[in-house]
């Protein structure tokens, strides 16, 4: 740990916790402020929210063996894991043995093992299995598991001279940051950064004898039974936390020229023409093209910082047009050659995200578009504070959304159809888009009709072709195409009927097929093919999870539901061809997903060109920023990527980012990519 890192944060906390105590008096106060509760062997209960509403719950307890219980369950939109975990320690706080059994976030089956006969671990799951040395202790961390198990691994942590500890089957984790907190007169609490286990520290909030107390990952969290009144003041501090390592981070990450740069014989992509253009030379001053010129008619002013692009091509920066920016995904996204992304909604003020990306205090890309989503009241709801019970509550939040600064408008599927038209209209009328799930009972053509600007996700147009009757904002939504996506005829009339409408209406889609490349076609035990490229890359947490698998279904259904993804590419391709605005979004990991993304449409039948098009200037175009970003021209915004290789000869070579350049800022993918542990591509 960094004990010039706590220290210069005293004064600081010293005034959070004075601000704290404040709105604690003025009704800010949870049910039960006595953390006497969180310190004893008697069963300890948690709930769990999705936004505003209560999801599910946690408990813990010892039994009288000593071993630990863990029990949890919740519901997101009919997906959500019910898992219990039991786990003994030795007295240095190493489990000697896990079991987790229940159903994971998808509804697939868990049962996971772990155990050590004196110097020897061995574990095994539904998805891998393997054996090890047990020697100095090291920490086992399942791939299931329950939030406030944590608790077993920071004492483990804190057992350890330096805070940090080997972990099974590999890697290392240690105490990153300790917080202390106080609410009240009797409520001491520390949020305490665990690194290792992701891509950035976990924080998790423990009470001062390290029991677990909460979890606050973003549009969700874990507080006990009677606190979540706390939420807002917890999270406040939590975001505060972050952002201060988020922006110290950010100091390190990027260089800014002092007098400008020169990327030298190199092929430059032209997004407008498709085409390369061979032994290029780009100057780039200040925060703009210079100027673009053959190599061999250009001298390279004095002072100016040659980079050689030999064998390597200039691109455009990519955009991801479906995201929901979390944490480490700013550095993701730029690593992975991502300057500008539209955000499809998240608890974070987003406006005040993309300022502090611009202005490098945090390391990310531009946000040309943020929405905000909102959905109907229900025990399906979708992760956000904008549920709405009558449609003048729904008009509000849209007034709302266009006060905040936003540009966007996601509908979600528990919006009553009858809302939709309303809606839209009051948003069109503030000069606001609308996108996002076809609500439940409803048809895709008849959104478009009540005037959608967009649609996300590629099922969504399938279910155009099934019923209005099928409730969609369950997770029928996602096995319905699976399962009848052979019903669906793409050459008949009806399909060219509905494609006819989109071109009528211009209408952009988002078909992020990758999604369903995973939930279809991902099996227990082997790696989700979306992920097959990099997954010796990825942190240890990371590339466990690639191996869960994908949606449940019995293997005689595996060729079915195979074939249902490979009818989402031809769909795709269909819409391409007839002229509908595709756009390339992930809805997934950041950054390498996108490469993906784009990979899947190539393996589609759209050429490399119109793919690499299609994640340039096309998506400047639909956020209306094509007047300074989406290609690579004189007077344009410096926004660049070095790939080493040539994209348009193999898409893959997008995978190899060199250099990304944002805003005139010059950012190496290897230092990007170091802090958030995952290894650079070569």
């Amino acid at each position: 740990m960094n004990d010039d890192y706590f220290s210069s944060r005293k004064s600081y906390f010293l005034l959070n916790t004075l601000l704290a105590l404040l709105l604690f008096s003025c009704g800010g106060n949870s049910k039960n402020d006595s953390s006497s509760d969180f310190v004893s062997n008697d069963t300890l209960r948690y709930d769990i929210y999705i936004g505003t509403r209560l999801a599910g719950e946690q408990l813990s307890w010892r039994e009288k063996d000593g071993s630990y219980k863990y029990y949890y369950e919740f519901n997101d939109r009919g997906r959500g894991p019910k898992l219990e975990e039991t786990i003994k320690t030795n007295t240095e706080g190493a489990i000697i043995s896990h079991s987790v059994t229940g159903l994971n976030y998808l509804k697939e089956s868990v049962d996971e093992n772990f155990n050590v006969l004196d110097t020897h671990a061995n574990w095994k799951s539904d998805s891998e299995k393997g054996e090890a040395p047990f020697l100095k202790n090291p920490f086992y961390i399942s791939v299931n598991h329950t939030y406030a198990s944590r608790e077993l691994l920071l004492k483990r942590l804190l057992k350890s001279p330096d805070s940090s500890a080997v972990l099974l089957p590999g890697g290392n984790a240690s105490v990153a940051s300790i917080t202390p907190f106080k609410v009240g007169d009797s409520l001491d609490l520390r949020l305490i950064g665990i690194s290792g286990l992701g891509f950035l520290p976990e924080f998790i909030w423990f009470t001062k004898n390290n029991t677990f107390f909460g979890l606050l990952p973003g549009r969700s969290f874990v507080l006990p039974k009677g606190h979540e009144n706390l939420f807002p003041l917890l999270d406040s501090v939590q975001k505060a936390v972050s952002n201060e390592y988020l922006s110290n981070i950010a100091k390190e990450l990027y260089t800014t020229p002092k007098k400008g740069i020169a990327i030298t014989n190199v092929t430059l992509f032209d997004s407008k023409s498709k085409s390369n253009r061979k032994d290029m030379t780009v100057l780039v001053k200040g925060n703009s093209i210079l100027s673009v010129s053959p190599s061999s008619k250009m001298k390279v002013p004095d002072g100016f910082d040659v980079i050689e692009g030999e064998g390597k091509t200039l691109l455009p920066g990519l955009f991801d047009m479906h995201i929901h920016l979390g944490d480490e995904d700013g550095v993701m996204n730029l690593a992975a050659g991502v300057t500008s992304v539209r955000d499809m909604g998240n608890s974070k003020d987003l406006v005040s995200l993309e300022k502090k990306y611009n202005e490098n205090t945090l390391i990310g890309p531009r946000i040309p578009i943020k929405s905000k989503l909102m959905d109907g009241a229900g025990k399906f709801a979708g992760r956000t504070n904008m549920i709405m019970e009558n449609l003048e509550q729904g008009l509000a939040y849209v007034q709302e959304t266009k006060d905040a600064g936003y540009d966007q408008v996601k509908l979600y599927s528990s919006v009553k159809p009858e809302w939709v038209k309303p809606l839209v209209e009051k948003a069109h009328s503030l000069g606001l888009k609308v996108s996002g799930h076809i609500p439940a009972y409803m048809l895709a053509s008849q959104a478009v009709l009540d005037g959608f600007d967009g649609l996300t996700h590629i099922n969504m147009l399938f279910l155009n072709f099934m019923s209005d009757t099928i409730a969609t904002q369950t997770p029928l939504r996602l096995s319905m195409p699976a399962e009848h996506a052979d019903e669906v005829d793409l050459n008949s009339k009806e399909f060219y009927d509905f494609v006819a409408l989109l071109k009528k209406k211009d209408i952009v889609v988002d078909p992020t097929v990758s999604v369903f490349e995973k939930i279809y076609t991902s099996k227990k035990g082997e790696v989700s093919p979306t992920l097959a490229t990099v997954i010796d890359r990825l942190p240890i947490g990371e590339q466990r999870k690639a191996k869960s698998g994908g949606l449940p279904r019995p293997k005689e259904k595996d060729q079915q539901y195979y074939d249902a993804y490979l009818k989402m590419l031809a769909m795709t391709k269909k819409l391409h061809d007839a002229g509908i605005t595709l756009v390339a979004g992930t809805d997934a990991m950041a950054g390498v997903i996108l490469h993906r993304e784009l990979e899947n449409y190539v393996k589609a039948g759209i050429s490399t060109a119109d793919v690499i098009q299609m994640a340039t200037l096309g998506a400047a175009e639909v956020s209306e920023t094509s007047e300074k970003l989406g290609s690579i021209e004189e007077g344009k915004l410096a926004d660049m990527i070095l790939v080493n290789g040539n994209p348009l000869e193999d898409i893959s070579d997008i995978r190899k980012v060199d250099l990304t350049i944002k805003n005139g800022n010059l950012y190496d993918p290897v230092e990007l990519y170091k802090v958030v542990g995952v290894k650079p591509y070569k």
